[in-house]
């Protein structure tokens, strides 16, 4: 039980929590001056401990580096309690799977991650660069290909949890939204 005077605009602030058990309780609040005026609200308490990840990338189609050599996909993994909150400090290890191609091309590059860890900021977010492979360029390349298209799987690791996301990359011209 607390009690607290009003301010000028009749509210009446009072801290409750941080419990150290989880769980549902209902709030009560009455006027001490007239006990039929009352309000109560049902509050939960839940951990703020990381239970989920998720892994997303942006853009998950983008252009091979033989069209832009400056072209690079974030791939971002969110860890979040169980109500969805973002949980700051967790690490995230990735990891790129062997490329494969639409066809027989003159692969020039391959598929690289920047980095192969990263630490949840205050957002949950963990992220990465991601660059592409590219293709031969030279139209003379029995190899050689206007519409070459390859892909690979990239996986967030967290915990026991592990999600994988496919990235393509193509040298022809596509619709793409980098967000």
């Amino acid at each position: 039980r607390k009690t607290g005077p009003s301010n000028s605009g009749g509210k009446i602030t009072v801290t409750y929590g941080k419990k150290p058990t989880i769980g549902i309780i209902n709030l009560t609040a009455t006027a001490i001056s007239n006990t039929s005026v009352t309000i109560s609200q049902e509050v939960e308490f839940t951990s703020t401990a990381a239970t989920n990840m998720d892994i997303t990338a942006n853009p998950e189609t983008m252009a091979s580096r033989d069209v832009d050599v400056l072209i690079s996909s974030d791939i971002s993994a969110s860890v979040t309690d169980i109500m969805g909150n973002p949980v700051e400090n967790e690490t995230v290890t990735f990891t790129i799977s062997s490329a494969s191609y639409s066809g027989n091309f003159n692969v020039t590059s391959s598929p690289a991650l920047l980095n192969t860890t990263a630490i949840t900021d205050a957002d949950g977010l963990a992220t990465i660069p991601f660059v592409p492979g590219s293709f031969t360029t030279n139209s003379t390349d029995p190899k050689y290909s206007s519409t070459a298209t390859g892909n690979c799987t990239v996986t967030a690791h967290w915990g026991t949890l592990h999600k994988p996301i496919l990235i393509t990359w193509k040298n022809y011209p596509y619709l793409s939204v980098k967000t």
